[in-house]
């Protein structure tokens, strides 16, 4: 039997996909392009494929499907391989250890997108994950990633780097308003904030929001294409280093930062612990420090297994809320505020998806808050 297509219908506000009089999908243009299109690395045509291919065989009666029955159906839709029951790996040996010493016992992932080159192991139990070079079967260090002008807008390689990072200034900068009205209102910190250090600051994107709050701001970053961009964009001077080097760099800023921001950082760092020990040197009695990281134990990654967009060749570290939990508490630090969310799938699953993140920590994106 020949099955019954829906119709799309494209606004001036966003897509969506209708059977009848129901709606079974929608997305606003913005999202649909540079969230679901770009994330999924698929052009327009084909991600109404997708759509159509998971919503056409059950038209109306989609709408009335529960969520776990929705995720099946994308699952079944993409033809991926999803990860299954852990994976034991032999000789661990040889593939590292997370930073408590525990050892790798699963394979996260088998390639990054197809790319078997790579591979993720980590320890199920901490929730932690690290990448390794399948050859040799030792982790992948950050020395071996090399962040240029080419990283943020044009990387020679796929599932590598930030592709149109300065080309999309607008709508970075957009996020990064948003990301600092989070921050302000889930921190416990007293208003005004005064200072601020972001950490891998890149071109400045975050800082500007910070400046535009006038709030007093360093930026922290090894790339030198980076920090003459920032300079050119928005007249930003940069602390040149990785973190090891700060306290070599700005020893009269420890103890007077009330706000340092980790905006996608952590998961290219080779020692977290080490990082965050020095990175809490900096803090006054009462700052916060804040992690934005990708979710190793994400939705996105239950659906998308190998493919799974955050899986990249730079990500070094994988952390899920109860592994960046853990590593905050071996720094002496507590949590103030932790949230995951998710949107790429949302057109198909709606509010539903949020309220499963906020349940369970599922969303792809982690926010942490941690504070002395």
């Amino acid at each position: 039997m020949r099955l019954k297509r829906g119709t799309w219908h494209e606004t001036s506000a966003g897509i969506y996909y209708t059977h009848g009089a129901s709606v079974l999908f929608y997305d606003d243009w913005d999202h649909w392009r540079k969230g679901f299109c770009r994330l999924l690395e698929i052009h327009e045509t084909t991600a109404k494929t997708v759509i159509e291919s998971c919503v056409d065989p059950h038209g109306e009666n989609f709408a009335a499907l529960n969520i776990a029955k929705k995720i099946e159906l994308i699952k079944e839709t993409f033809r991926l391989k999803y990860p299954a029951e852990p994976i034991r790996v032999p000789n661990f040996s040889a593939s590292g250890m997370a930073f408590d010493g525990s050892v790798a016992d699963h394979v996260f992932a088998e390639s990054i997108s197809g790319n078997e080159a790579r591979k993720i192991v980590g320890n199920s139990k901490l929730q932690f994950a690290w990448l390794v070079d399948a050859a040799t079967q030792k982790q992948v260090l950050a020395e071996s990633v090399e962040y240029d002008e080419l990283y943020f807008q044009d990387p020679p390689e796929a599932h590598l780097g930030m592709r149109n990072y300065i080309a999309d200034q607008d709508w970075r900068l957009e996020k990064a308003r948003r990301q600092l009205g989070i921050v302000l209102n889930r921190s416990g910190l007293k208003p005004p904030v005064k200072t601020a250090l972001d950490v891998g600051s890149a071109v400045g994107y975050f800082r500007m929001a910070l400046n535009e709050a006038k709030i007093e701001h360093y930026g922290l970053e090894q790339s030198t294409d980076a920090a003459k961009i920032c300079a050119e964009k928005f007249g930003f001077d940069t602390l040149m280093g990785e973190i090891a080097d700060l306290p070599a760099v700005a020893p009269h800023l420890i103890g007077k930062i009330e706000l340092i921001t980790l905006w996608d950082v952590i998961e290219h760092i080779d020692d977290g612990l080490v990082a965050i020990n020095i990175l809490k040197q900096f803090l006054t009695s009462d700052g916060v420090i804040v992690i934005r990281t990708p979710n190793l134990v994400s939705l996105e990654y239950e659906i998308l297994g190998d493919y799974y967009y955050s899986f990249k060749l730079d990500h070094i570290k994988y952390y899920s809320p109860q592994s960046l939990d853990t590593l905050a508490k071996l720094c002496g630090l507590r949590r103030v505020y932790l949230e995951t969310t998710s949107h790429i799938f949302k057109g198909l699953l709606g509010m539903n998806l949020m309220h499963q993140c906020m349940l369970d920590n599922t969303g792809a994106d982690i926010i942490a808050i941690y504070s002395r």
